[in-house]
């Protein structure tokens, strides 16, 4: 199946929309991102985290422990049994999840005790071989997503700086009868719209040549998708707060990101620290009162209240990786139709409010 990626189609905007404020109006969020690793084995030039814009990532990076994860377990139990399941929880963030060797298991404990309607993996695909594939197949994933920028072998190297581009290659076609044999989880080819220049060096012939390779199989299949998305080119603007879009973001409303030490942000692409709104492995001192310790006292905590409601409101600009970032979704939410406008501020509610109203 040949598709584009949702999140930035104006034409999913209302339906998106309205999604959010439903959920935000039950005091939920839709998607839970987990960071299984922080470690990467590629230094893709696009990236914040490896390239090395982001001061000294690298040497913090690592695999999720286990005692970690068991915190993020139990806080799951505690949110589902009080706000129902999550729309999706996914295994991504600022590294390569498949470096966390007890992946298939995190997603086996998911599924197994309800905590999401959907999982999905996303994954620079040198480590989804055909025995991984069958791992996490069996584990219940409903999602593998795997970012395929070029063929080009030198072109590959130059950007994602890893000489792996052949590997990826036979890693799908390994992988793509496998997925169509069993037939319940359903795996993403992406790909860039590199219509326009960009810094990263990806033409459009590197977009076609992917395209060219994938697009028979997914045209047949009901599990193998091919999605084109644009290219968003962040450059270093959340460094420096400038350059970016400016646009009020969807992201912080729908979604929290739990990085591999425990700590939680707002945005899945907040490499340098700027949108903590909790920390699940820390006792939060009184001077931190404002953050949560735990997933469902991240959703009610003040961090996350003003964080969202300088975006509704149109102040993006005073949170300095927002005002610099190049990434958006489709839903400007200072854009968005007055009816859902007016829902969508009712359903942001002060926690103390919230809190007294129970």
């Amino acid at each position: 199946m040949l598709t584009f990626q949702q999140a930035k189609d104006p034409q999913f905007m209302a339906i998106r929309a309205r999604n959010l404020t439903a959920a935000l109006l039950d005091r939920k969020i839709l998607t839970l991102v987990i960071e299984a690793a922080s470690a990467c084995n590629l230094k893709c030039t696009f990236c914040d985290a490896h390239s090395g814009r982001a001061p000294k990532f690298r040497e913090h990076a690592g695999v999720m422990k286990e005692e970690t994860w068991e915190k993020i377990l139990a806080d799951l139990r505690v949110y589902v049994a009080e706000r129902g399941p999550l729309a999706m929880i996914q295994f991504h963030g600022n590294g390569e999840p498949l470096l966390n060797k007890k992946i298939g298991a995190m997603i086996a404990r998911v599924k197994s005790e309800g905590f999401a309607l959907k999982t999905r993996v996303i994954t620079n695909g040198i480590l989804l071989n055909e025995a991984k594939a069958r791992e996490l197949i069996a584990a219940g994933l409903d999602e593998i997503h795997i970012s395929v920028d070029t063929l080009d072998r030198d072109k590959y190297n130059t950007v994602k700086v890893g000489d792996y581009a052949e590997r990826v290659l036979a890693n799908l076609r390994a992988v793509i009868p496998v997925v169509e044999a069993e037939g319940r989880t359903e795996l993403y080819i992406k790909y860039f719209a590199a219509e326009e220049d960009n810094s990263y060096g990806i033409t459009q012939a590197d977009s076609d040549s992917v395209f060219d390779e994938f697009a028979e199989a997914a045209r047949k299949s009901n599990v193998v998708h091919l999605k084109q998305q644009p290219l968003v080119d962040v450059g270093k603007g959340m460094l420096d707060g400038k350059d970016g879009m400016a646009a009020p973001c969807e992201i912080p409303f729908y979604l929290l990101y739990v990085m591999h030490n425990g700590k939680v942000s707002a945005c899945c692409s907040d490499v340098f620290n700027g949108l903590t709104v909790g920390h699940l492995m820390e006792e939060l001192p009184p001077t931190k009162a404002h953050l949560g310790g735990s997933i469902l006292e991240v959703v009610d905590s003040v961090a996350l209240y003003e964080i969202r409601r300088k975006h509704l409101n149109g102040g993006c600009n005073d949170i300095k990786l927002c005002a610099g970032c190049g990434n958006r979704t489709a839903v400007d939410v200072s854009q968005l139709p007055a009816d859902i406008r007016r829902q969508l501020d009712a359903a942001i509610v002060p926690p103390s409010a919230a809190q007294a109203a129970e």
